[in-house]
């Protein structure tokens, strides 16, 4: 009864197992017992293919008992997740034949025996969370060269160099993804292709890798100087490497990570790395951009703000590359971080004092811009409205002489010269723009070595204004002619010259006769219209060197250069004839005159003191005679 029982079993297990190896076109599938004893079911198909991987799917009881294994040799390129749920599909086909086939008792399984293959199957460790082997089967005793005995209490690390590829977490988590290792055999590193689990032990469930060597181990003793290289790379460069999984997290931490983090490695290995840098406000951006190179398998670099271990806020350049298996997959990223706070800092600080400089120059009704130490305009701006020499169109790039008058530019060269040595160069500079003359105050300030910043202002209206309340502080504001102050100032000035040179100088006291009657009777703004035109009048007899001045109320002077005593008297007579004329106030005639005194250099002088006061006594004799104004 057991042995059709068998038999029938066999047939259906042998007939399932030929029907998954068609379905995916596999070179080989088989299936193997938990207990490890016994394989049976192989099939091979004709075809070799180039590229392959292996993937299987566990037979389980309804108990929930593993009773074995359905393994596959298929395509790298063609496997999928769609592939895979149906090779479970047919481990659970395979269940119920299988448990038939056991309960024959040709087959007994040991609750002892580890769910594994012994025998013609890839090699199997199994170990602790520390990494400690408790389990090596007979195929990893052969690739390792040892024993079981030895196997067992060595460290994972004894026998795979790639460590953080293999956790518990690892291995609940990502099972059946087959991921490439470099194994360490008797100190030559050789390749595998791995898969994880988890396997039951006595009651206890430990993760365990099931590998297989691949060829091109000879290849990998170059690559191991370059591991080890790349390894104190790691421990010594200033930049942060973090090597972390598929769901983000850590799988390796270097020195340099922990300096610019503050975390330790042991602190961060198995945490999510963005939950311990990134911020709050841009966690989620950093996991899609994660996400996307994940899924493209392209690499990506961008500069972030993250956090470190005591919350200070710090800036980050993340250039991060996705590592690929042998079969094209991504298994983990690698992301080199070089901390860029201080030049970040630096750049927003150079980004506000730009903006700072650009609302400057917007607020000042100046012309601003910056040349080179040859004369190049490096920048240009002009407010809005502004009356400029320059055009400043297609300004930037062009030499001084090319925008500029050649006069001017000579003069900003110099002033280049001057603050380039000394650091500051001011002058001003007078331009004809479109038949007006305009005053203009440039200073240039040198910037660094190389260049100069210059500001231009408009001065025209200053300058006006200036010499208007200079005009005013020393011209009569009726007549417009020299006041008291400025007369006094040129008698100075021409006496002193006549003093030196020897030169004949006269000096006449007029005042006019029967003013106060004319005001009087017509009123000031009469007498200030008669004041107006006795200007006028004496304007046109004196010469272009002399000085005709108002001092106050109906009293004028001449300073007379050149003129001796007899020549000023012919003057005077002039003077006198010009006055002695009828004047038309608005309709109104009237009649005047003037009295005069003279007084000459040197004979009535040596000071302008004496001079004046003798002008001054014979005019007053000369008032003896004058008459009464007819009106």
């Amino acid at each position: 009864m057991k042995e059709a029982e068998r038999s029938k079993a066999n047939l259906k297990l042998d007939r399932l197992t030929r029907l998954a190896a068609h379905s995916f076109g596999a070179r080989r599938a088989w299936l193997v017992l938990e207990d490890g004893r016994h394989q049976f079911s192989s099939y091979r198909s004709s075809s070799a293919i180039q590229k392959e991987v292996m993937r299987h799917a566990p037979i389980v009881s309804e108990s929930g008992k593993l009773m074995g294994s359905l393994w596959v040799i298929v395509s790298s390129g063609q496997w999928n997740e769609g592939q895979q749920e149906l090779l479970e599909e047919f481990a659970l086909m395979l269940a119920v034949p299988l448990e038939q086939f056991i309960k024959s008792e040709l087959v007994s399984v040991s609750t002892s025996a580890p769910a594994v293959l012994r025998q013609n199957y890839p090699a199997v460790l199994a170990f602790e969370r520390d990494g400690t082997l408790v389990y090596g089967n007979p195929a990893a005793v052969r690739l390792w060269n040892t024993s079981t005995s030895q196997i067992v209490g060595l460290k994972l690390s004894d026998l795979v160099l790639d460590t953080h590829h293999i956790s518990m977490m690892q291995a609940t988590e990502a099972l059946n993804t087959p991921f490439g290792l470099r194994g360490l055999r008797e100190g030559v590193p050789i390749l595998l292709e791995s898969l994880l689990s988890t396997l039951e032990l006595s009651g206890k469930v430990y993760a365990c890798v099931c590998v297989r060597e691949l060829e091109g181990t000879e290849s990998l003793s170059n690559s191991f100087i370059l591991e080890r290289r790349f390894r104190e790379y790691m421990d010594t460069t200033h930049q942060a490497i973090i090597e972390w999984d598929r769901r983000g997290r850590v799988l390796s931490w270097n020195p340099s990570a922990a300096r610019i983090f503050g975390y330790t490695e042991s602190e961060v290995v198995g945490q999510e790395l963005l939950e311990l840098v990134a911020l709050d406000s841009n966690r989620d951006l950093l996991r899609q951009k994660g996400k996307q190179s994940l899924q493209s398998g392209q690499g990506l670099s961008s500069t972030n703000a993250n956090r470190t271990k005591s919350g200070r806020k710090i800036f980050c350049t993340w250039q991060t590359t996705p590592l690929h298996d042998m079969d094209g997959e991504v298994i983990t990223l690698v992301s080199v971080v070089l901390e860029t706070t201080v030049q970040v800092e630096a750049e927003e600080e150079l980004r506000r004092a730009r903006a700072r400089d650009l609302a400057l120059r917007e607020a000042l009704p100046d012309v601003v811009f910056t040349l080179s130490r040859g004369g190049r305009f490096l920048d240009y701006h002009e407010p809005e409205g502004t009356i400029f020499y320059l055009n400043s169109q297609d300004i930037v790039g062009h030499k001084l002489e090319e925008v500029s008058p050649l006069e001017l530019a000579r003069r900003y060269r110099s002033a280049l010269e001057t603050a380039f040595e000394q650091g500051i160069a001011d002058f001003e500079h007078t331009v004809q723009i479109e038949g007006n003359q305009h005053d203009f105050e440039s200073r240039v300030v040198r910037y660094d070595t190389e260049e100069a910043v210059v500001i231009v202002r408009d001065v025209t209206q200053r300058k006006r204004a200036e010499q208007n309340l200079a005009h005013m502080a020393f011209h009569d504001k009726l007549t417009d002619l020299p006041n008291r102050e400025l007369f006094g100032r040129r008698f100075e000035d021409v006496l002193e010259v006549s003093r030196l040179s020897g030169r004949a100088l006269s000096v006449a006291f007029v005042d006019l006769n029967r003013f106060k009657q004319v005001n009087d009777s017509l009123g000031h703004a009469y007498g200030d219209l008669l004041l107006e035109q006795v200007a006028g009048r004496l304007r046109s007899v004196v010469r272009p060197g002399d000085t005709l001045a108002r001092m106050g109320g109906d009293e004028f002077t001449l300073i007379l250069p050149g003129l001796n005593s007899q020549q000023a008297t012919e003057m005077s007579r002039l003077v006198v004839e010009v006055l002695a004329q009828p004047f038309v106030l608005e309709g109104h005639t009237v009649q005047i005159g003037a009295s005069l005194g003279i007084s000459s250099f040197p004979e009535d002088g040596n000071t302008t003191q004496d001079l004046l006061r003798t002008a001054d006594h014979r005019m007053y004799e000369t008032k003896n005679g004058r008459k009464e104004a007819r009106v």
